[in-house]
């Protein structure tokens, strides 16, 4: 959106748009359209809210295109909508957007949904389904020494090098593709240069949250300025019993977000939890509504823009709200059923995982009861088995080993040299999870590698998922196997499809192998017979 608005005002340096196509950018939320407006009034109560227009825009400025463009409509956070029935609604409304060819071309962002939840585009012309890339090798360098730099370090460069070579040896490669976790882990050594890295995912945030606790409890001069700012007001004890549990509001505002219940104003749902538990004679004082988001959004987990609350990232919600509930499981996890059942559901899986893991770090747990449990279970319980090995959680070598075996434990027809159906489900959540960099944890897992090479050269399964192996095999076993693996893979695809993605791992994996990219997706684009829309693909990845 940036990026076309400094188009639009024709700043010296702006770049050519992403869109080939003349648009005119908004943004809103998932939840700015879940009012019962209509679709213009949503969005021009949307653009209001974001406080930095000048002037009201009418509603009757997003029912025609402007200047003979089109709108392009950025709707953010579509997972942050926890409640399936509600998110399924959203989702029939935007698909009839879309059916319409109305005056607004539509950019929907969400972590990964359940695939039948996203059934309503099934079939629309022009809807296309893409992942976000993370940072490859040369980005990752590049944003460690700005990092550094911006933080005025003189040796920007070496503290660069000496960080990245810590991500390796704490298995966090995962960390530095996704943009938010690598400011996290780049965070947590600004602020602790001679502490070690975090090992995985759970460990980085209950560390960098941490953190943030303790600069807040140690900015003396900010709390004495606030406590004293209400006393003259004849509400200091009001203030100081706020200061003492703000926790507590913010895991409840954490837990109303990521419970499945319908999106409410966190604002309103603050101040309605003060009303119920500030002590007999206390009350907050008419009209500071804006005061509490002011003070709230100094934890640093959340934003305040001058109307409304809002999680600085879902994931900090989850995890909040995942901290609460694994305190209150007993060591037994007697009700893990009810809890097993959740996992079906693609957009619980972080919260879950949260849960799971956090729940296994607590002094007197013994994370072989869940560990057990879920290895007993369905294909997805297994696959929640492994992410706690590979999200950092200490399982022991025994208990790790076997999770692994269990999970590799498919039904391969040595004979027929393939798998049956039932056990693609695995072999795809086990190449997704390579494809996360989630697999950096079990580098060197003999067994492993050979089960992920055995599906890269197996006939009979999409070429997709062999390439997705390959790659899991290159970060596991041996980088120039799996590079040769996905060239073999590349020269024999039967269709662009398979191309493009052959050469998006490529590209991701081995920065060397970029002349060899350039040259397939380069015949790609000029072969006959090919659509426009895999010779955009194409142009997309080359570098």
């Amino acid at each position: 959106m940036r990026q076309i608005a400094r188009y639009w005002l024709r700043e010296e340096d702006a770049e050519t748009p992403w869109c080939p196509a003349a648009v005119a950018a908004i943004r809103v939320t998932a939840s700015d359209l879940l009012t019962p407006y209509p679709w213009s009034r949503q969005l021009s109560d949307a653009v209001g809210r974001a406080g930095t227009l000048l002037s009201h825009v009418d509603h009757s400025h997003f029912e025609v295109p402007p200047h003979g463009m089109r709108w392009l409509v950025v709707v953010d956070g579509l997972d942050e909508v926890s409640s399936p029935s509600v998110r399924e609604r959203l989702l029939e409304k935007l698909a009839g957007q879309v059916r319409s060819h109305g005056p607004c071309r539509l950019l929907i962002t969400s972590q990964p949904l359940p695939q039948e939840e996203l059934s309503p585009f099934s079939g629309l012309p022009g809807v296309g389904f893409y992942t976000l890339r993370g940072f490859d090798g040369e980005q990752q360098h590049a944003f460690a020494a700005r990092w550094f730099a911006a933080q005025g370090d003189p040796d920007a460069g070496p503290h660069a090098k000496e960080f990245l070579a810590d991500v390796a040896d704490a298995s966090l490669e995962e960390v530095l593709q996704v943009p938010l976790l690598a400011t996290i882990a780049a965070a947590f050594r600004t602020r602790n240069p001679d502490r070690p890295l975090p090992r995985g995912r759970v460990e980085l945030y209950e560390m960098f949250l941490a953190d943030l606790k303790n600069a807040r409890e140690g900015n003396a001069e900010v709390l004495s300025r606030f406590l004293q700012r209400w006393t003259v007001r004849g509400y200091g004890k009001v203030a100081a019993w706020l200061v003492q549990h703000q926790d507590r509001l913010l895991t409840h505002l954490a837990r109303e977000r990521t419970t499945g219940k319908p999106p409410s104003s966190l604002l309103d749902t603050a101040l309605e939890w003060l009303a119920r538990h500030l002590p007999a004679g206390l009350d907050w004082p008419e009209g500071a509504r804006g005061e509490l988001g002011q003070f709230l959004a100094q934890s640093g987990v959340v934003a305040f823009d001058g109307r409304e609350l809002s999680f600085l990232h879902q994931s900090f919600a989850e995890f909040i709200a995942a901290r609460d509930e694994a305190a209150s499981i007993p060591s037994d996890f007697p009700d893990f059923d009810r809890w097993s059942r959740r996992i079906a559901n693609a957009a619980n899986g972080n919260r879950l995982l949260f849960t799971l893991a956090l729940w296994a770090r607590r002094p007197g747990n013994d994370v072989a009861v869940v560990v057990r449990k879920l290895l007993s279970g369905r294909t997805d319980h297994r696959i929640m088995a492994l992410r706690l090995v590979t999200s950092g959680v200490p399982l022991g070598e025994a208990l790790e080993t076997t999770v692994i075996e269990r999970l590799l434990d498919f039904s391969h027809d040595h004979a027929q040299g393939r798998f049956p159906d039932s056990d693609h489900a695995v072999l795809a959540e086990l190449a997704e999870l390579a494809e996360l960099a989630e697999l950096s944890q079990l580098r060197g897992h003999r067994r492993l590698a050979e089960r992920l090479r055995t599906i890269a050269t197996t006939e009979g399964i999409s070429l997709s998922l062999r390439a997705k192996a390959s790659r899991a095999y290159a970060r596991v076993a041996h980088l120039p196997e799996g590079v040769r693996l996905l060239k073999s893979l590349a020269e024999s695809a039967g269709d662009s499809d398979d191309t493009l993605e052959c050469c998006r791992h490529l590209e991701a994996l081995a920065p060397q192998e970029t002349p060899y990219v350039v040259a397939r997706l380069g015949a790609l684009v000029t072969a006959p017979n090919v659509s426009t829309w895999a010779r955009l693909r194409a142009a997309s990845i080359l570098p």
